[in-house]
């Protein structure tokens, strides 16, 4: 069972907290909150659903990964320095020109450093994901998880796609598990049932030895 906490949720018609030029407060868990909702793109309603899809692979990586998401990214010098440029030429042009288009000024300046970020991916370690899961789980990741939110993916039925490709490979995998259990089983069996017979073996061997030794003595 996956806790969901909606404490972020809100009714898309209602109307905004105030206006995105002056609006420039982080919103929503930092580990689960993608780059425009912590420099201040959050009351923008059109990135709603970006923000719900970098939260779902966030989600993605933490179910086969020890260490959390947002715990990899932020140890990435790339995305440090893609996110202290972001916020602070958002805020110096909040101060500076107020009336700039907020949503195209956070565009230019991520086109110019996004190029330096490494994103998470399902290759840590501590991951236990067969190879053929891997590959397309990571790409949905990446998809997902993008930290330009223009480049994520929206569409629902190729995420489920992909997820059915990383399902099946994994159940093959799984199954070819079982098999060769199965088959360890049997052989561990086989060996057993020999060794018992071959103790058995020697155990008439030695009493029937001991039965002539006792008739030759007597005679």
């Amino acid at each position: 069972m996956v806790p969901i906490d909606l404490g972020t949720a809100i009714d898309l018609a209602s109307s905004p907290i105030g206006a995105a030029s002056d609006y420039d407060h982080p919103v929503g868990a930092s580990g689960f909150s993608p780059l425009e909702a912590q420099v201040g793109l959050a009351n923008l309603r059109g990135l709603a659903k970006a923000t719900d899809v970098y939260a779902l692979g966030c989600l993605l990586h933490d179910l086969f990964n020890l260490d959390f998401h947002f715990m990899r990214l932020w140890n990435d010098p790339g995305f440090l320095s893609c996110h202290g440029a972001c916020k602070a030429h958002l805020s110096k042009m909040r101060l500076e020109r107020p009336h700039a288009n907020v949503l195209s000024e956070y565009r230019r300046v991520l086109g110019l450093t996004k190029h330096q970020v490494t994103l998470p991916s399902i290759d840590s370690d501590d991951a236990w994901v067969p190879d053929a899961a891997r590959e397309p789980l990571n790409r949905l990741l990446l998809r997902l998880t993008d930290v330009d939110y223009s480049n994520r993916e929206y569409d629902l039925d190729k995420i489920l796609r992909l997820l059915d490709i990383a399902a099946n490979n994994l159940m093959q995998v799984l199954m070819q598990h079982h098999r060769r259990r199965i088959r360890n089983q049997r052989r561990t069996q086989r060996e057993r049932k020999l060794h018992r017979r071959q103790a058995r073996l020697e155990l008439y061997l030695q009493q029937r030895a001991s039965g002539e030794s006792s008739v030759s003595t007597r005679h």
